[in-house]
């Protein structure tokens, strides 16, 4: 029996954090959630993630920093970044990392949802998870 696809979620808002595991956790995704880089360094090592979600605004560093980092160990992990203070370049910068999509918040139910369906059914992303 396959497993549901695992995601880390690295934000520090309590509530973006709360919305999603509402609306994302489910028969069809995990969600283990993290509010800062540290954590989510240490979650990264210790699970097999088949996403990454991933706010750009932390208080321990810069989310594009981490997604590179992120990237560079996991490469076929699709990565998605939401930011609600976007910044110049931010998004560049994301797209030459590999982001799947760049999210403004707030953003609503659809748009978070169908980032995450994308994500995952990219027939890379499909083909990696059945060779795991």
């Amino acid at each position: 029996m396959k497993r549901a696809p695992l995601a880390l979620l690295l934000d520090d808002d309590d509530a973006i954090a709360r919305l999603c595991l509402r609306l994302l956790q489910g028969k069809e995704l995990t969600l283990i959630t993290a509010g800062t880089i540290a954590q989510a360094r240490w979650l990264a090592k210790s699970q097999r993630f088949d996403l990454l979600l991933c706010d750009l605004g932390l208080p321990d560093g810069d989310g594009l920093d981490f997604v590179a980092h992120f990237k560079a160990e996991y490469p076929a992990v699709p990565a998605i970044v939401m930011t609600g203070a976007p910044r110049r370049g931010q998004a560049e910068r994301a797209a030459g990392l590999g982001v799947a999509r760049f999210l403004l918040k707030p953003f609503n139910t659809h748009e978070i949802k169908e980032a995450v369906r994308a994500a995952l059914a990219s027939p890379h992303e499909i083909q990696r998870r059945n060779d795991a």
